[in-house]
């Protein structure tokens, strides 16, 4: 759906944190479907399986990831993790590029997207 769709600006889900809107009331909604999608895809990422009763299999989990050694095969499984969970949890979301950067001398992870 292209930004100039009609309907591409009602409202979507709340913005975080919540805030006030004097067209909506108490909550400010995020009206813009790029906007949703990346906050949708952002709270994937980050959330942790089991976090959701009615999706326990919901969540990438990265904070699990934080203190892994590079190399090791909780790394490995990171990316296909990404991809499996956006294909089944966000459909319409369709990921061009992924890749995991551990940079030698660093204790970084870097996810390009």
């Amino acid at each position: 759906m292209s930004s100039n769709s009609p309907g591409n600006n009602r409202p979507r889900q709340p913005v975080f944190p919540p805030r006030t809107d004097e067209n909506y009331g108490f909550y400010q909604p995020i009206t813009s479907l790029e906007k949703s999608l990346s906050v949708d895809f952002i709270n994937l990422v980050r959330s942790n399986p089991g976090e959701w009763p009615m999706e326990p299999e919901l969540g990438v989990g990265l904070q699990r990831y934080l203190f892994e050694q590079e190399g090791s095969d909780i790394i490995q499984d990171l990316q296909s993790r990404i991809i499996n969970q956006t294909r089944r949890f966000l459909p319409s979301v369709k990921l061009l590029k992924l890749e995991i950067i551990t940079p030698e001398s660093s204790e970084m992870l870097i996810i390009k997207i």
